[in-house]
């Protein structure tokens, strides 16, 4: 009984102790953009959130100049009537204009602040990131949002899992190159996925993948737990609805190097647009569906060797199986290795016929 009253004390006198934000007198800092402004200064703007009683959010920006991302942060903290709180942080941006020269030095100022959670959500911009932060898109708030619909496409559609932990960690790590979801905004309460921003070996944006091609790249890096995909047979359209995916890299021959990709598809044809739809058809649409992702994933990669970028991560899978592996002479070859796709799709049941 004496233990419990101590601990008791204990616990009245330590949670004095502890730093309290009430949600009325703070400013929650949800999301950050960042674009280019003159003399070679960076401006942020700082997406800020402030609860109304009717559980709606209200969307504050502030703008605030200077040379580095930490400095930003410093200002608007200087600037602002109330303190903002970072622990909230939902999504960062960065213009086209930005992530093409300095998107790692930026980042490096979140991976090293404890208060910033390794899942806030990393995005390319197309056109100005504060245009895209002082939009108004939803009653939970922008960063919010933005955030979801990254989330959402991620979990059933052609988005790669992505977020700060895996942007860096695909950076650091030798034999892969980055890449990170690009947003456009469409007018003052929408916004579209438009791309996979593609970065080089220094972190720097040079190229795209379309809207279009999502769908083949997210089979090459990473796997579908669901989705959707329209095929067309002859005038014959069929629905695949709950695509399941994997992949597997293996290296099949050395001195030089020859990769052979092997994509797996499970899904069910949830609608089909044409004449009956019998056995011998699901199997025509099986085929057709694999010619189709093998020549696409085929082409997207002979562009990445062309560019000299590897977001498939050829060259961790060589490392991995190869003793005194030298990666000089990795980039002389990379441009030159085979790369064998092989795609084995699977409809396990048809839904509704029209």
């Amino acid at each position: 009984m004496i233990k419990k009253g101590v601990l008791l004390i204990l616990c009245f006198f330590l949670s004095g102790c502890i730093q309290k934000s009430i949600i009325d007198e703070v400013h929650t800092e949800r999301g950050v953009g960042y674009d280019t402004a003159s003399n070679n200064k960076i401006r942020g703007t700082i997406l800020l959130a402030e609860y109304s009683s009717d559980r709606t959010t209200k969307n504050v920006t502030m703008s605030v100049v200077d040379q580095s991302s930490v400095n930003i942060l410093n200002k608007a903290q200087r600037q602002s009537d109330a303190t903002i709180v970072y622990g909230s942080l939902k999504l960062v941006l960065f213009s086209e204009a930005i992530a093409k020269k300095e998107i790692i030095e930026i980042s490096d100022a979140f991976v090293r602040d404890a208060r910033i959670g390794s899942r806030v959500y990393f995005a390319i911009s197309e056109g100005r990131a504060q245009e895209m932060l002082e939009g108004d898109y939803g009653k939970q708030g922008n960063a919010t949002y933005i955030s979801e619909t990254l989330e959402h496409n991620i979990a059933s559609g052609d988005v790669p899992r992505t977020n700060l932990h895996l942007f860096v960690y695909n950076y650091t790590q030798q034999g892969k190159t980055a890449y990170l979801p690009m947003v456009k905004k469409l007018n003052e309460d929408r916004i579209d996925i438009s791309g996979i921003g593609l970065l080089d070996w220094q972190g720097r944006l040079i190229d795209k993948v379309s809207a279009d091609d999502m769908f083949y790249f997210k089979l090459l890096v990473d796997k579908y737990s669901a989705g959707t995909k329209t095929v067309k047979l002859a005038g014959d359209r069929a629905t695949i609805k709950s695509i399941r995916s994997e992949n597997k890299i293996k290296v099949s021959k050395k001195n030089p190097f020859s990769f052979t990709i092997n994509i797996k598809i499970e899904g069910i044809i949830q609608e089909y647009r044409g004449r009956r739809l019998t056995p011998q058809k699901i199997k025509e649409f099986e085929k057709a569906f694999a010619q189709q992702i093998t020549e696409s994933t085929k082409k997207q990669i002979k562009h990445f060797q062309y560019l000299g970028i590897d977001p498939i991560g050829l060259g961790r899978k060589a490392k991995q199986q190869t003793r005194n592996f030298d990666f000089k002479k990795w980039e002389e070859e990379y441009k030159d290795v085979t790369v064998q796709v092989n795609t084995d799709v699977v409809v396990l049941e048809s839904g509704v016929v029209q």
